[in-house]
């Protein structure tokens, strides 16, 4: 955990963001809460992505795309192969909403 931590401060240092939580699930998938108040989905390190990799395509694609948001953003899901996707708070509510009448 220590050592992840170290990690992850270094990979996040170019958007001035901290890591405040570390999780690790009982299934090993990584999941961090940022000085921000983001939530980052890492999932599990495998041979072909590591969770250092994901993180750094976060850190790169940052200042291009979720930077400039002007809306609070939630959840990041850094598991995808090619991108990540995203969570924002009001759409979490519209979906949960949309399940309890019935809706999908």
């Amino acid at each position: 955990m220590t050592r992840r931590y170290a990690e992850f401060r270094r990979a996040l240092e170019p958007l001035a963001l901290e890591p405040r939580e570390i999780l690790l699930s009982s299934r090993y998938a990584w999941q961090l809460k940022l000085s921000s108040g983001l939530s980052v989905q890492l999932g599990r390190d495998a041979e072909r992505e590591g969770i250092g990799a994901r993180l750094g395509r976060l850190v790169s694609a940052y200042p291009q795309t979720l930077g400039k948001f002007t809306r609070k953003i939630d959840y990041v899901d850094l598991r995808y192969p090619n991108g990540f996707a995203l969570r924002l708070p009001e759409f979490a509510q519209t979906k949960s909403k949309n399940w309890k009448r019935g809706r999908t």
